[in-house]
């Protein structure tokens, strides 16, 4: 498992190295950022005396449906009458669907861009090599050693790689636990 185990990781590290360079590109910075501008806010004057705005921008379906709440909330509160309310009622109904669909238009092209110079296919080679060194890792976790020998050398690794910079396991908070509960079930 420890051969298989330094195997993945080249491969993983491999497979990360190009989805960074594809990154970095010429073509992925061409690519537009997947936001659109939903409004925009005053954060101060000009010299003149002039407002000066910042955008407002959404990443995602549910951040315009926010915004635009906000917005309906206010024009309701002048909307005095039912044909008024319908009338906002509307907007609302509009300006969500067109942001959303301006939305899915710069994802789209963004999704063309990134299909378009290997971006997408890197990076699902990337994430099914680091599902493989997750594997491993939980493999070896799991191992329930039947010598000393073989729970010291798990111990060792468990170690080594918590105190390296590589092992995908230094995200999770259950390592004692798990590898102690397979030694566990060696002694029981």
């Amino acid at each position: 498992m420890f051969s298989d185990y330094e195997h993945a990781i080249e491969l993983h590290n491999d497979a990360w190295e190009v989805v960074g360079d594809l990154e970095d590109s010429e073509a992925m910075r061409a690519a537009p950022p997947v936001r659109i501008q939903v409004g925009r806010r005053v954060i101060g004057k000009d010299g003149a005396g002039n407002d000066v705005f910042q955008p407002i921008c959404a990443y995602g379906q549910e951040e315009i449906e926010e915004y635009e709440r906000t917005t309906r909330g206010v024009k309701m509160l002048f909307a005095k009458h039912e044909d008024a309310k319908a009338r906002v009622d509307g907007w609302f109904t509009r300006s969500v669907s067109e942001k959303v669909g301006r939305l899915n238009a710069v994802k789209a092209e963004a999704q063309r861009v990134e299909n378009a110079c290997g971006y997408t296919a890197a990076m699902e080679r990337a994430k099914g090599a680091s599902a493989r060194v997750r594997d491993i890792e939980q493999a070896i976790l799991d191992f329930v050693p039947t010598t000393l020998e073989d729970a010291a050398r798990k111990a060792r690794w468990i170690v080594a790689e918590l105190q390296g910079e590589r092992a995908l396991m230094l995200d999770r908070d259950d390592i004692a636990l798990v590898a102690l509960a397979a030694i566990g079930r060696a002694i029981g």
